[in-house]
């Protein structure tokens, strides 16, 4: 991951197809973006949906929303 001049987050991937190297690309994100893509991923990886409510927020995601509901 790289920062860009335009302030947006790269972010380099290989591709793959069949098993095999295909292509690799940057995957280009305002911050915004960057953490959607994050708090999906994290969903993902624990199996829950993107719609889990905050006492079923995967662990990587828990102190986010603590940290957002303690600044309110």
């Amino acid at each position: 991951m790289t920062w860009e001049p335009d302030g947006r987050l790269a972010v380099h991937l290989w591709l793959r197809q069949d098993g095999r190297f295909d292509t690799d690309l940057a995957l280009r994100l305002s911050v915004a973006e960057a953490e959607v893509l994050h708090a999906q991923l994290c969903y993902a990886l624990a199996d829950e949906p993107v719609t889990t409510p905050p006492g079923g927020t995967p662990y990587c995601r828990s102190h986010q929303r603590e940290d957002a509901a303690a600044r309110r």
